[in-house]
């Protein structure tokens, strides 16, 4: 079996730890999950039973310190040498000191590199740092990873001699939910840590709108962690609509947030990925989402979803009307219309063969 030595952020553990469920039929795998020291580190009883099942060998390797400083350089020359003798490593290229040192010890041509926002998204955090950063990445390495067509498309016109997979995030479940529904107001979702990009104002006055225009009661859930929600909070007219859990979701209540919803919003400005999408589709939720490119792939507007053009307050307020008004015709017509996308672009044993071919054609 060839070696390969898998690397994953902690904050990248929802995406890679379900795939790492079947790479060890196929590889002989060492997976290093990185973090910072005192971190919560995510998922460990899938972790433990991965390790246990898979007999996989699997480390967590933790950062004391800034990744800018000596001890950023120190943690990556560790690295380094915790992973020289893997035929493929595939590890994301986040760090300052990850090109240099990879380049040091001849592991550049080994490694493939996920990347998750090709295209850096307007309104991110460090926006400028990040976009340099991946710029330098796509031109420095060889061999990617992107979880949407979109994006392959986008990478491989930046780097014409890149050799791109594009595999689809694995449907993203974290259990079956533990409460029944007791609210039986029509209800919608936005979900996630909240960004600027994520255009949440947009969703709070399109609600409202929608209320003035219907005078039917409904629930918008809006649920994740915000620095600044006063900006938010001040612009709410009608409070009774809104049901707010501004802190971080623990993976163990997103089954039950998801069980309490209808239809999951993502009204945002820009993406490149979307991991809650992933999250949304799992629960077989309607989406309403804006016209890009990442979100079209996944929502087929009227049939498994509605969508807008981004950030649009009128397009949004107008789909929520409608939604009100015609629910119950629509509903579990979309539902079955998602379920039948699902089985078609997400299943597992397709995903897994995607890196599994890419991966032995490389090393041969």
């Amino acid at each position: 079996m060839n070696k390969l030595c898998w690397i994953t952020p902690n904050y990248f553990l929802d995406t890679d730890v379900y795939i790492m469920r079947y790479l060890p039929d196929y590889f002989d795998v060492k997976w290093i999950i990185t973090k910072k020291v005192g971190e919560p580190l995510d998922f460990q009883s899938l972790i433990a039973d991965i390790e246990r099942k898979q007999n996989v060998s699997v480390e967590v390797f933790e950062l004391d310190g800034k990744r800018y400083g000596i001890k950023g350089l120190l943690y990556e020359l560790l690295l380094a040498r915790k992973i020289r003798r893997a035929d493929i490593i595939y590890r994301p290229i986040g760090m300052p000191f990850a090109f240099p040192i990879m380049a040091l010890f001849g592991l550049r041509k080994k490694i493939i590199v996920p990347i998750h926002n090709v295209r850096t998204p307007k309104g991110g955090s460090w926006y400028y740092v990040n976009k340099i950063g991946t710029w330098l990445t796509i031109h420095g390495f060889d061999k990617f990873v992107t979880f949407s067509s979109s994006q392959k498309n986008l990478l491989a016109s930046l780097n014409r001699t890149a050799n791109v997979l594009y595999a689809p995030f694995m449907l993203k479940d974290y259990g079956k939910a533990t409460s029944v529904r007791k609210c039986d107001l029509i209800t919608f979702l936005c979900f996630g840590n909240i960004r600027r990009y994520k255009r949440i104002d947009i969703m709070i006055q399109a609600a409202q709108r929608a209320y003035e225009k219907t005078s039917i009661k409904f629930r918008v859930i809006i649920a994740g962690k915000c620095d600044d929600w006063g900006d938010y909070q001040k612009i709410i007219r009608y409070p009774e609509l809104f049901d707010l859990r501004i802190h971080r979701v623990e993976d163990k209540d997103i089954p039950n947030l998801f069980e309490e919803t209808d239809y999951f919003v993502t009204p945002y400005q820009d993406i490149a990925q979307s991991g809650s999408l992933i999250v949304g589709l799992n629960y077989n939720k309607p989406i309403i989402a804006s016209r890009l490119e990442s979100f079209e792939e996944f929502v087929e507007h009227g049939k498994t979803g509605f969508l807008m053009r981004p950030a649009n307050l009128d397009d949004l307020s107008e789909i929520l009307v409608q939604v009100l008004q015609s629910h119950d015709k629509i509903y579990d017509v979309m539902k079955e219309n998602q379920r039948k996308m699902i089985a078609d672009k997400f299943e597992d044993g397709v995903i897994v063969e995607k890196y599994v071919n890419y991966i032995n054609n490389i090393v041969l």
